[in-house]
């Protein structure tokens, strides 16, 4: 069932500004027959001004000067005193069209233009400085925002996932008096109206399930499933659904739910108190946790370039007190943060400036892993290549603050080796991606453990002894992090087939007295905190023919 629609209109001053409770519409294309009608134009007399010179100079019809003077209870028409306040109904007056323009837009953002009997009303893309013309719907999609500026220069600012119709942008009595109708569909958004302070200047906001008089000039609407949230920032809210004004002043929100009556004004939660990052960020996600705020259930934020802070980018609402960011490119923006009551109403923004510098993304190191123990000689640096990176810069170093360099490298692949010599001990790596000749953040820090290299085994001063029935080496005990590995066999054997390497612990190696001949013995040490081995050594020994 269709709520019937209720109507309540106050003219304060010169100043009007409606928000009105509507039957939902089926399309954007609906016509204003549904709407209330535009406001009396308030005009003060002049020396001299008579009302049939107001009507040749105002009004449609001329003739209607003597319905004026009816309406005003004016008795002499030719002798007006000047500082007479004079109430003249729209529907007399001189009427021309106004148009608004799409001042800023990010993002994915449609125009739909009123249609015509030749032309059905499609979505188009929006494009900068666009004239919208009466009739025309805009939308917004997510991570997307656009700005409309009306011909007073009142703003308009449509969030992500937005639906906004331009009712009605007439202009009356040669551009004295404007009249401009919204419609807003689903979504939110912000209105700086008459920043001027031109007189005669009406602005009319209808949503499905609320209305209201605005006397200010700053003020929030959301509209979701059968809801309407109004935030005054500015100025005063007569807020009314079901036949039920309420006052919403200052600082102040009100809210209503299927038509039903607006509750109770409520304090809008102050600005949480922000504190900005002191570095450019370089690591993605990008993430800000949240003061804590008394009274604030969820959080809702923002963030717009600093260059263009009124443009929302992106937006998020979460229920916890860390906001997250998955990606945003390089850049200095703006982050407003504001914190939702359990009502559901939103308070007061905390603005501050924040920059990122993530791209190109830092690759992620594979290897070395974390605390190894690595080989000198045997380092190799892997990582995964992020796009669109080129190639890698590899800094090392032996302290973790990099103030003593070791090597600064650029490689084109992984893996890479490094080409200097490094000392034994603890070293420190960074790799950062460089994409079209710009180098991106630093990666994490990885450190492990360079192990010197082992030297080789020397088999030339070893003690040899051959006796009938065995051959025996005595080599000095390996130490306690260390064993030998050794192999015997006869030097023409085919070296597809090698013996395999027998552990030794204690130096003394003995092998059965062979046959007369050349025999090879292998020898190389291994080291058991990180299996680096030495060079293998290699000793030559003649067996001859056992006596007989």
């Amino acid at each position: 069932m269709i709520r019937r629609q209720a109507v309540l209109y106050r003219v304060i001053g010169s100043l009007s500004i409606s928000i009105a409770l509507l039957p939902p519409i089926a399309s954007a294309q609906s016509t204003e027959t549904d709407t209330q009608a535009p406001p009396d134009w308030i005009y003060t007399t002049r020396p001299n001004d008579t009302l049939i010179g107001i009507g040749q100079q105002y009004l449609a019809n001329l003739q209607d000067w003597a319905q004026l003077a009816r309406l005003n209870n004016i008795a002499q028409p030719n002798t007006i005193p000047p500082g007479l306040v004079l109430r003249i109904p729209a529907n007399l007056l001189k009427q021309s069209p106004s148009a608004a323009k799409l001042s800023a837009m990010a993002g994915q953002v449609e125009v739909e233009e009123a249609s015509t009997s030749d032309t059905p009303a499609v979505w188009r893309p929006a494009h900068l400085n666009q004239a919208l013309a009466a009739g025309t719907s805009v939308r917004t999609f997510e991570q997307s925002f656009a700005q409309i500026t009306l011909a007073n220069g009142s703003v308009l600012n449509l969030e992500p996932k937005t639906i906004l119709t331009l009712n009605r942008l007439s202009l009356y009595a040669n551009g004295l008096m404007a009249d401009s109708q919204l419609r807003v569909k689903t979504g939110n958004i912000s209105i700086k109206d008459n920043p001027r302070k031109l007189p005669n200047q009406n602005l009319r906001v209808i949503t499905p399930t609320a209305q209201a008089v605005v006397r200010g000039t700053e003020f929030r609407v959301g509209v979701g499933e059968q809801t309407t949230r109004e935030e005054t920032l500015a100025g005063a809210i007569d807020l009314a659904a079901g036949g039920a004004p309420v006052l919403v002043p200052k600082g102040t929100g009100s809210l209503t739910q299927g038509g039903a009556s607006p509750i109770a004004p409520v304090n809008l939660l102050p600005a949480p108190p922000l504190t900005p990052p002191a570095i450019p960020l370089s690591t993605l996600p990008i993430r800000f946790n949240l003061p804590k705020l008394v009274g604030a259930l969820a959080w809702y934020a923002e963030i717009a370039s600093a260059a263009h802070p009124s443009a929302v980018l992106y937006n998020q609402q979460s229920r916890m007190p860390v906001l997250t960011f998955a990606d945003l490119p390089n850049g200095d923006y703006v982050l407003r943060v504001r914190g939702i009551s359990w009502q559901g109403l939103q308070g007061y923004d905390a603005t501050v400036p924040f920059s990122v510098r993530a791209h190109p993304l830092a690759p992620s190191v594979l290897n070395p892993a974390r605390n190894s123990v690595v080989p000198t000689q045997q380092l190799k640096i892997i990582w995964t290549k992020p796009e669109p990176a080129e190639a890698m810069r590899i800094q090392m170093a032996d302290t973790a603050d990099f103030s003593t360099i070791l090597l600064d490298q650029i490689a084109q692949s992984s893996p890479f080796t490094p080409t200097t010599d490094l000392p034994a001990g603890k070293i420190y790596v960074r790799v950062a991606s460089i994409a079209q000749g710009a180098q991106g953040p630093w990666g994490e820090v990885i450190s492990w453990q360079a192990q010197p290299a082992l030297a080789p085994v020397d088999l030339s001063q070893a003690p040899l002894r051959i006796d009938s029935a065995w051959v025996f080496i005595d080599l000095p005990a390996p130490k306690a992090s260390e064993r030998y590995l050794a192999r015997w066999f006869a030097c023409d054997d085919n070296v597809l087939h090698p013996e395999p390497w027998i552990p030794n612990l204690n130096g003394l190696f003995q092998w059965p007295r062979p046959k007369s001949g050349n025999y090879c013995l292998q020898v190389k040490r291994e080291r058991s905190q990180d299996g680096q081995q030495s060079p293998v050594s290699e000793r030559t020994i003649t067996v001859l023919p056992a006596p007989q």
